[in-house]
């Protein structure tokens, strides 16, 4: 937009053209942001004085430009964009039969390397106990203050061949078997040598990271071995509002080396039948931002536009009542 341009639309207004001069120079000149968004406000009051020169038509539209502005400033996403499970339906056999959603079929998670495995085996005598678990501190995780930031993990970590050494009772392989299958294995080799051995085996280091337009993104360590997307959503803090609840994103790694990626659509019910439904150790969950996302992101700029209109509306009201 030329000067004589940005001056002409000025000329007619009850002041002179020298009081656009430092929305001029505090926007960047004739051709900014700021200059693009007073060109039809400006165009609004030529226009106006061309068809009346009453001081009321003046201040209803100066009052008019000031209500669009807050409107720009607050307006947010539509109902239809933040709820799930849109499909459902809203008879009364909803709130008092209920409807059957079909699900995915749940497989328990399999060790793979570089897992750690939390592996306890209690007896009635105290001295045995202590023999058989020794510190299973592992320090490659770094302890850290920070919020869902990984911990020192308790356990034993699986070597690359897929094994795990546990005091007295040696080595045992338990790459691609479940953690029940394990208990099952170290409780017969301990029969052996000890009467009536209790041997429990958990995943120490089933984490998900959930990232994207969430409340709280970061990594998360599931405390049970049965968890699906919306398990991870909720530990984040739900998707946010500009969160893009047709497309969400999982990657998952397979064979340690192979990546897959599969989307979810929160606003079907369907995606509850996904294979992908119940999560893996070291899944990634990200959430898509939306459009509304994406013309937000300067927000500074946006607020400061949104009330320089308004200062800028309210002296013209003022002026016209002069």
């Amino acid at each position: 937009m030329d000067k004589r341009r940005y001056l002409k639309l000025s000329k007619g207004i009850k002041t002179n053209c020298n009081f656009f001069e430092p929305l001029r120079h505090f926007s960047g000149g004739y051709n900014s942001k700021f200059s693009l968004l007073m060109r039809p406000i400006l165009n609004i009051f030529s226009c106006c004085k061309e068809q009346s020169r009453g001081k009321q038509t003046f201040s209803k539209v100066s009052a008019g430009i000031c209500a669009i502005t807050l409107v720009c400033l607050f307006s947010c996403s539509s109902y239809k964009q933040v709820s799930y499970f849109k499909d459902l339906g809203d008879n009364n056999s909803m709130y008092t039969q209920g409807q059957n959603i079909a699900t995915a079929v749940y497989h328990p998670l399999t060790i793979q390397p570089d897992d750690i495995l939390q592996v306890v085996i209690s007896t009635i005598d105290p001295g045995t106990n202590e023999a058989f678990n020794v510190d299973q501190e592992d320090n490659s995780a770094i302890k850290s203050d920070v919020l869902n930031a990984p911990k020192r993990l308790s356990g034993y970590l699986v070597d690359k061949k897929g094994d795990i050494e546990l005091p007295v009772l040696g080595r045992f392989h338990v790459a691609g078997e479940t953690t029940e299958a394990i208990k099952d294995s170290v409780q017969l080799a301990a029969l052996k040598i000890l009467k009536h051995p209790v041997v429990n085996v958990r995943l120490a280091n089933f984490t998900v990271n959930v990232l994207g337009e969430v409340t709280h993104p970061g990594s998360y360590v599931i405390s049970g071995e049965k968890a699906s997307v919306l398990d991870a959503l909720g530990l984040a803090g739900d998707m946010t509002i500009y969160g893009k609840r047709d497309n969400v994103i999982l990657m998952r790694t397979e064979n340690g080396v192979q990546k897959k990626v599969a989307r979810f659509n929160l606003n079907n019910t369907e995606m509850l039948s996904s294979p992908y439904f119940y999560l893996r150790q070291g899944d990634v969950i990200y959430v898509e931002p939306s459009k509304s996302k994406a013309a937000s992101t300067d927000m500074r700029a946006t607020k400061t536009y949104a009330i320089a209109g308004s200062i800028l509306s309210v002296i013209l009201i003022v002026i016209s009542r002069m």
